[in-house]
């Protein structure tokens, strides 16, 4: 497997994480192994910030990562991420809005879904909020919200069954950062800065917008937006607000639908650290994209 070289400046894929977590039905399971492994040849040769892909797949690029790095001794190491209680296959918009079950995952499921990912070698996790328990969370933060202090907000998260479900996530993690990825499509405009709060209060790396898994019919007057300035400028604002309370701040990891490398570059001004895209040859290059994907 061969490690090409990127044919432009890779400046923006400092901050991507190249990404694999879907793919056609009918693939062979040797042209599947293949395709992670050229994936990580390819997030070291063009200096990526991380690789992402799904929790079986990790010993497999934990061992193609080393190899690449023999080659090109002189690269750095990406980080090997994988994505936790992520939705096996793609879902309807319409049907997530009315009953989600993005990360309706038993916890234990998941706490063991992590272990198995460290001992895999894994360095970074990005786990999907269990929407349907914070949305719960938030109808009965909601009414009270406004009237809260900062510092009386962080303390209501914390009291929410959601804190005490990242809390045994981030037990099971300890120093591997966690980004969690809270599904802004999912979630009411206010709830965003609420988010904000709950993964600094939980000790969180990043808040990361989406998992790219939403889907819809052209014709549907709702399409899932992804990640959108407007979103990331929201989280980066929420992030300065709360920092007062913390020694540090969050990061921001905007995936799902960035479509351009002006696209890109809006997200990152707006105070996006970190981009997630399986799209990454395409970006750096500034080709605008216009077919669906993560």
């Amino acid at each position: 497997m061969s490690l090409s070289a990127c044919p432009t400046h890779t400046t923006i894929a400092h901050v991507i994480d190249h990404t694999l977590l879907t793919w056609e039905s009918d693939i062979t399971p040797e042209a599947l192994a293949q395709r992670h492994t050229q994936y990580v040849n390819d997030a070291v040769a063009w200096q990526c910030a991380g690789v992402c892909v799904r929790p079986q797949w990790v010993a497999h690029c934990k061992t193609a990562l080393d190899e690449a790095l023999v080659k090109l001794p002189n690269a750095p190491r990406p980080f090997l991420a994988c994505v936790i209680a992520f939705p096996p296959t793609t879902q309807p918009y319409a049907n997530e809005l009315s009953a989600p079950t993005f990360g309706d995952v038993p916890l234990a499921t998941s706490v063991a879904e992590i272990r198995q990912a460290l001992s895999d070698g894994v360095t970074e996790l990005d786990a999907v909020l269990p929407v349907a328990l914070w949305l719960t969370d938030w109808a009965a933060l909601a009414p009270q919200w406004a009237s809260l202090s900062l510092e009386g907000q962080l303390k209501a998260l914390l009291q929410t069954q959601t804190a005490k479900h990242l809390g045994q996530w981030k037990a099971a993690a300890g120093k591997t950062p966690i980004k969690l990825i809270v599904e802004t499509d999912l979630q009411p405009p206010e709830a965003i800065e609420a988010l904000v709060g709950l993964t600094m209060v939980c000790d969180l790396a990043t808040i990361k917008t989406s998992t790219g898994m939403l889907t819809a019919p052209s014709e549907a007057p709702q399409q899932p937006q992804g990640a959108v300035v407007e979103t990331i400028a929201r989280m980066a604002k929420a992030i300065a607000a709360y920092l007062p309370e913390f020694e540090n701040p969050i990061g921001i990891k905007a995936s799902g639908g960035i479509r351009s490398a002006e696209q890109a570059q809006a997200l990152l001004t707006a105070g996006a650290t970190r981009l997630g895209t399986s799209r990454t040859q395409a970006l750096i290059e500034g080709q605008a994209l216009t077919t669906p994907g993560y």
